[in-house]
């Protein structure tokens, strides 16, 4: 065992002190311990420390000596929280620091917003946050392929639907005038088939007036005897030729529900002329003029005229009526160049 020596400096035992290097600041010497020698001080002299410490951040105090005058401080917001986020921009009921300022959101929360396209529509989609489930749907019907075959009443294809077929109209190779009846039109197309006569109705007949008709009824007032002459048994004289048209009707009306044309064989003495023959809805029966005789159809009037240049031989005018029905007035007139006497060989409806 060795011996322990115990050194006394000026009446001080010196062995008593308890100081470690670590505990004396660097640098400094003492003495302390069992052999009291001198030591040197290894303690960090850290002087006045200054640290900037972010939210949340942790700064580790170093060992050592601090002289009191350091500081740990938090960094200013506004330096901690640099972004360019508006109230727009962050969802409804949120709050974001931006810049050092709280901004509470505004931007409004859809969630699932379902919206239903209408056809060939279009949609605005609202403002705001989408969660992601939701959907914008289209419900239409729709229709396959289909053929139409034409017949009496109209066929509509629907509005609002989605054709997924071709839609056929269907066609009919017969479809021809030859094939339709003169006076019917079927789509557009009209007929010239033209039946054998079978039929007929005669109003005046080898120059007279059968009975229940009357004739004489004037239109305007250039005739000079509208009355029957002893020679021939229906007949007009025309003095008064240079106003134009000699023009009268019968009183009575007419039914032309079931017939097709209208026939009137004319004859002219003394010279020729043009006559005419006109079909007249009767409330426009007091609206015909002699100018309407020489415009043809203007007066609405008029449902059908026929004109032909007559002489003493006589002329046939054939007038289609077969797509007339009800009752109506006939009008007869001639146009002359100079006094003349007309006769009305025969009028008659057929079918």
């Amino acid at each position: 065992m060795g011996n322990a020596i115990l050194v006394r400096r000026s009446g001080v035992d010196v062995s008593e002190g308890t100081a470690m290097p670590n505990q004396v600041l660097t640098g400094s010497s003492f003495f302390a311990g069992e052999n009291s020698d001198m030591q040197t001080g290894t303690m960090p002299n850290r002087g006045a420390v200054n640290q900037a410490l972010n939210a949340g951040g942790v700064y580790t105090i170093p060992e050592g000596y601090h002289n009191g005058q350091g500081k740990v401080s938090a960094a200013n917001l506004a330096s901690q929280t640099p972004a360019t986020a508006t109230a727009g921009q962050i969802l409804s009921g949120q709050t974001a620091y931006v810049n050092g300022a709280k901004v509470t959101g505004s931007m409004p929360n859809r969630g699932a917003s379902n919206i239903v396209l209408p056809v060939n529509g279009n949609v605005v989609i609202p403002e705001g946050y989408h969660n992601g489930q939701g959907r914008v749907t289209q419900s239409i019907v729709t229709k396959g392929a289909q053929i139409y075959t034409p017949g009496t009443t109209n066929q509509t294809i629907v509005a609002g639907q989605y054709l997924s077929g071709v839609q056929t109209i269907a066609g009919d190779p017969n479809l021809k005038p030859e094939n339709i009846a003169m006076g019917k039109t079927i789509f557009g197309v009209k007929g010239t088939l033209d039946f054998p006569v079978t039929k007929f109705q005669y109003v005046v007949k080898s120059q007279s007036l059968q009975t229940g008709y009357q004739f004489g009824q004037k239109i305007n007032d250039n005739v000079s005897n509208g009355g029957v002459d002893t020679y021939l048994a229906f007949r007009l004289y025309i003095s008064n030729y240079t106003t134009e048209v000699s023009a009268h009707s019968f009183y009575q009306d007419f039914d032309l529900t079931e017939w097709r044309y209208l026939n009137i064989d004319f004859g002219v003495i003394e010279s020729s002329a043009l006559a005419y023959i006109m079909v007249v809805k009767r409330n426009g029966f007091s609206t015909i003029s002699k100018s309407d005789f020489k415009s043809g159809i203007s007066n609405s009037n008029i449902v059908a005229i026929g004109v032909a240049n007559a002489s003493y031989y006589g002329k046939e005018i054939r007038i289609n009526i077969s797509e007339l029905s009800g009752i109506y007035a006939i009008i007869i007139g001639i146009g002359a160049t100079s006094p003349c006497t007309y006769y009305i060989n025969s009028l008659y409806f057929s079918s």
